[in-house]
């Protein structure tokens, strides 16, 4: 997005349902999501790096471009095909903006376990907590980490470490999912 001619204020951005031919409403899932810069001072520039979703209003200033990030999720099940949807824009001045977005879904999917075997680390969970304004060892803390770990799954990626003890009950679930393809043991000398 680009205000020009002056500073502009997002109040609304909506999505609609991504539909087939004929109009059929499909499971697809999208959010939209909004562009967020790190300032890098070894560099000395911002750089893109986090996409939290996109809450209105959102400030635009002149000449300046502010990045919206469309994920769209396709379900195993969707019929390969075309679909489309209308994602409209709305300013306080009035001004509204609709944008064709279509999608082509392919006839094939991706398998549920990984081919490559993925792990990252995720053991800075204390920088993590402080930068949500989260203490350790509340349910909140215990849901973030929950909310990391299954961002990570469900794009093929293993974290070193499960969102909980390896011998909890919970652990069950991320043990059982076949796209987890990696974790550690903790143990001490």
């Amino acid at each position: 997005l680009r205000a020009e001619g002056g500073d502009r204020i997002l109040t609304n951005a909506t999505l609609e349902t991504f539909a087939g031919v004929g109009g059929a409403v499909s499971s697809i899932r999208a959010k939209l999501m909004k562009v967020e810069y790190v300032y890098l001072p070894d560099l000395n520039r911002a750089w893109p790096d986090a996409l939290p979703p996109l809450k209105c209003p959102l400030a635009l200033r002149e000449g300046l471009t502010q990045p919206i990030w469309l994920s769209v999720d396709v379900p195993a099940s969707t019929p390969a095909g075309n679909y489309q949807s209308t994602l409209r824009l709305d300013f306080t001045d009035g001004m509204s903006r609709t944008i064709p977005v279509r999608l082509r879904v392919r006839g094939f999917k991706l398998p549920e376990r990984p081919s490559m075997r993925t792990a990252i680390g995720n053991e800075a969970w204390e920088f993590v907590l402080q930068q949500h304004g989260i203490k350790e060892g509340t349910p909140e803390a215990a849901q973030l980490k929950r909310n990391y770990y299954r961002f990570f799954i469900e794009r093929r990626i293993s974290p070193y470490l499960l969102p909980c003890d390896l011998f909890d009950p919970e652990a069950a679930q991320w043990l059982d999912d076949p796209r987890v393809t990696s974790f550690v043991i903790p143990y001490s000398e």
